[in-house]
């Protein structure tokens, strides 16, 4: 089921994140991080997000009553630190950690992890043991201390399988940061599909010029690639997902409404001409 869902979400242009609960009752931290590993390197799964959730015991529920009983023993902090520490160091870059923990008051909790900064826990554990984070979170422009030259930016293309299809992770970066980044997938259908489209800083209108990232035609440059990356993969056509407050930004690239999606025609796109071919023949554009 979960791989199917993560196959239908990925054909429909859409993001996917996985929710990851360690010290679910039957389980060790062992068994827990090999699951993980697999999340990984099985490409029927490979979400593009993830929130980790350490099950903690609150009363009204099936595990509190385990707990009770005595037939269930929830993880420590030290535990769950050492866990998502090694969880952390194995995910793949083109992933976003977007939670570690709930916030749930201390008061509420009957046993399990009491303290609400966990993920600092682990980042500081991570720090001390020399083990990096190549997470997307953890590398972003602007929330890292390191002092981003734009100048140097250059693009860089992650490929990996994924549901059935090709994944293109492509990023601008600037030494180790990432300034921005788009997600695109080549699959069966006939149109390439951007998933997700990111420039970090602070949003603003279109055509306004404060000086921040999202100003400086990294986007139109992600979005450039992408297209170049359909055309040479013999796709005529690419099409986003794209909510209604960035659609004028998309019409601005050439792009018109094919709901739910934002589309455009690729075949006359610098001067390429897409031309059909058998599908023993490789797919490429040909300048006319």
């Amino acid at each position: 089921e979960v791989r199917r869902c993560t196959r239908d979400c990925r054909d429909r242009g859409l993001k996917v994140c996985y929710h990851i609960m360690p010290g679910l009752p039957g389980s060790d931290p062992e068994h827990d991080y090999e699951c993980f590993l697999k999340v990984f390197s099985d490409p029927a799964y490979r979400p593009d997000m993830l929130k980790f959730y350490t099950l903690l015991v609150v009363e009204g529920t099936g595990v509190h009553d385990m707990w009770r009983a005595g037939d269930y023993i929830p993880y420590d902090e030290e535990t769950a630190v050492e866990l998502l520490s090694r969880m952390k160091a194995a995910v793949p870059e083109y992933v976003r950690i977007q939670r570690i923990q709930r916030d749930i008051p201390a008061t509420e909790i009957a046993a399990g992890i009491t303290k609400s900064n966990i993920r600092q826990m682990v980042a500081d554990r991570m720090r001390s043991e020399g083990t990096p984070c190549r997470c997307i979170r953890c590398r972003e422009a602007g929330r890292a201390e390191d002092i981003v030259d734009p100048d140097a930016a250059e693009l860089r293309d992650a490929v990996y399988e994924a549901s059935g299809g090709t994944e293109h992770f492509v990023t601008i970066e600037s030494g180790d940061r990432i300034i921005g980044y788009v997600r695109l997938r080549l699959d069966s259908n006939p149109e390439a599909t951007i998933r997700e489209l990111k420039v970090f800083g602070h949003p603003a209108s279109i055509g306004e010029d404060d000086g921040d990232w999202q100003h400086r035609g990294f986007g139109r440059r992600l979005v450039a690639e992408a297209e170049r990356l359909a055309l040479e993969n013999g796709r005529s056509r690419i099409r986003v997902t794209s909510g209604v407050g960035v659609r004028e930004y998309y019409r601005s690239l050439g792009y018109s409404e094919d709901l739910p999606y934002m589309a455009k025609d690729l075949r006359r796109l610098s001067g390429f001409v897409i031309y059909p071919c058998d599908d023993d023949e490789s797919q490429s554009g040909t300048a006319p």
